[in-house]
């Protein structure tokens, strides 16, 4: 029986990992006619000797592409998820996975595909939630490594982002749409329809297999059950790594639509035990070292009450003080009008739910009641002025 030999799965990739195949699944030097075949890697000098030896004339060599590796992308993945927190994020481990993905797409764009045992363990492997199984490209907001690192995901965790002319199908598929962009936009889901994310991208038959086979699904085929445990995902991902949120932040429109999806599930909303629903708090009140600092906290039982700050007047903002156990909301505080907020009343009214679900305080509530202190000073009379009462 034939030794095996050494071979990339992919000579262009200098990233590519080395796996052991038989002679007849490889090539001794890259066919242009023939490029889902592997190569043969070996040291420059060791492999001009393979060639020209009797041992290399012997054997028989790429007679037949190499089976798929599903069973290692099963392995692989199972590692991945059981410490997901760690390997997900191993630019190793997403290359590897994105070599297998590679090669299973390449099989499967052959004549003969890939047989039905091996779709179907695709399918399984893929439809799990927990199962972090593709390689996608971390962007700017996620990684501050530069467009060389990867990550790897769930299915669950990626979309295929749409023109906006194909969103106008209702306000249901636009709210799905827009909820897919905003998830996009904080780098929590992947477009595989964007280089930025998709590291197949520069392949569109292999980007177009792999999308296939790991059931990818477009905007407008997302069933809405998906986007819902989507949103609970990237609630919870917030409420545990607590992100700061500004004003242009795309996570704060983010978490408002998370809420919108995740409202309409509320059993599976976190309970006090889990540490309940929290809420992002501007800083303040208060100046200086007195300010209490931007934050997240609980919507009720906390040592700070988030309230809405919808007080038309401005009147009460500038009364409120460390002391009152209170801070303004820096989520679900869209309104309509607001300027350089793109889609502010689709916004504003999913905020104006959930506020109401949350039993959020409203600084315009008749609760908050403004009540003014006077001082009076009577000096007390020197002695040649008489006090005359």
């Amino acid at each position: 029986m034939p030794s095996p030999s050494f071979a990339k799965e992919n000579d262009d990739d200098s990233s590519s990992p080395q796996i052991l195949l038989r002679p007849e699944e490889c090539l001794l030097s890259p066919d242009p006619s023939r490029p889902d075949m592997p190569v043969v890697q070996l040291p420059r000098l060791l492999l001009k000797r393979l060639v020209s030896s009797h041992v290399a004339k012997a054997l028989v060599w790429g007679t037949r592409a190499p089976a798929p590796p599903v069973e290692r992308l099963q392995e692989l993945v199972g590692e991945v998820s059981k410490m997901a927190s760690v390997a997900s994020n191993d630019n190793t481990v997403a290359i590897e996975l994105a070599s297998i993905w590679t090669t299973i797409a390449r099989a499967h764009l052959r004549d003969d595909g890939i047989g039905a045992k091996d779709k179907a363990k695709l399918r399984a492997i893929c439809s799990r939630e927990d199962s972090h199984c593709l390689p996608v490209r971390l962007s700017p907001l996620s990684s501050t490594g530069g467009d060389s690192m990867h990550s790897v995901v769930p299915v669950g965790r990626c979309i295929l982002l749409q023109s906006s002319s194909n969103n106008d199908n209702g306000d249901r598929d636009r709210l799905k749409s827009l909820t897919a962009e905003s998830f996009v936009a904080t780098g929590f889901m992947y477009d595989f329809n964007d280089v930025k994310s998709n590291p197949f991208f520069s392949s569109p038959e292999i980007s177009r297999a792999v999308i296939e086979l790991s059931g990818i699904p477009s905007v407008a085929s997302a069933s809405v059950l998906t986007l819902r445990k989507t949103s609970g995902k990237l609630l919870r991902h917030v409420w545990n790594t607590e992100p700061i949120i500004h004003r242009s932040s795309p996570l704060r429109a983010a978490f408002t639509y998370a809420m919108k999806w995740y409202m309409e599930m509320p059993t599976a909303l976190p309970n006090k035990n889990d540490g309940g629903i929290k809420l992002f708090v501007k800083r303040g009140p208060g100046f200086g070292s007195r300010a209490l600092p931007a934050r997240w906290v609980p919507i009720s039982g906390g040592s700070i009450t988030p309230v809405l700050d919808d007080d038309k007047t401005r009147s009460r903002v500038s009364l409120l003080s460390p002391d009152m156990g209170v801070q303004l909301l820096g989520v679900l505080d869209h309104f309509d009008n607001e300027r350089d907020c793109p889609n502010a009343r689709i916004l504003a009214s999913i905020d104006r739910d959930a506020i109401a679900f949350c039993n959020v305080l409203r600084l315009s509530d008749k609760r908050f009641v403004v009540k003014t202190k006077v001082r009076t000073f009577v000096p007390w009379p020197r002695a040649n002025c008489p006090l005359h009462v």
